[in-house]
């Protein structure tokens, strides 16, 4: 049973999940450049693999928050955090290649 009503979004959760675009897209940019490596063959893992599931992971978290309203994007704030964290842990070291 879908509920057709518009839900109820906070504007405190429409900056966290822009925020959460804004600082995260870099993280995505820079996987293409990844050289981890995979744990089952030891080869290096597909950087468009990584990037495809990245953007999968912004845009379901994105989309959830917004479809559902402030209960969901509520619950969803771990994972808000998160990459933002990971955005902004990348800063310091875009900085220090620049250099």
């Amino acid at each position: 049973d879908f509920n057709f009503l518009v839900q109820n979004l906070s504007m405190v959760y429409v900056y966290i999940m822009c925020a959460t675009f804004i600082i995260f897209l870099p993280e995505i940019r820079a996987a293409a450049f990844t050289e981890a490596k995979g744990d089952r063959n030891n080869k290096r893992i597909n950087p468009r693999r990584l990037q495809v599931a990245q953007g999968v992971f912004l845009m379901i978290v994105i989309a959830l928050g917004y479809l559902h309203g402030d209960s969901q994007a509520q619950s969803l704030i771990p994972a808000y955090m998160a990459a933002i964290g990971c955005g902004l842990y990348l800063v310091p070291a875009l900085m220090q290649k620049k250099k």
